[in-house]
């Protein structure tokens, strides 16, 4: 992801990206060379600051619930991907992929 993506909060309070910045995302699926949401949030867990619950809602546009599951199965127990749950100095807590 690149520095200076911009984020404003819909009417439901969700943090999403703005266009601009959504299309400056450029992760895909390598299998078949296409942008998938599991290849974006890959990318935001991968960065050192993670990514929060609400970021990741926003960006694939899922249910907080959806997200939780999907950390727990498909990325830790599929994929076999260390995710730890931090606190960011705002005091949120962030999900970020360990190597």
């Amino acid at each position: 992801m690149r520095a200076g993506l911009t984020f404003h909060a819909d009417r439901y309070d969700r943090f999403v990206f703005t266009q601009e910045a959504y299309m400056t995302v450029h992760a895909f699926d390598s299998a078949n060379g296409r942008e998938t949401k599991t290849s974006i949030v890959l990318g935001m867990l991968a960065r050192p600051q993670g990514a929060t619950l609400d970021e990741i809602a926003g960006v694939t546009g899922w249910k907080p619930h959806t997200v939780r599951g999907w950390l727990s199965g498909i990325v830790r127990k599929r994929r076999r991907i260390v995710v730890e749950r931090v606190m960011r100095e705002s005091g949120e807590y962030a999900y970020v992929a360990r190597a």
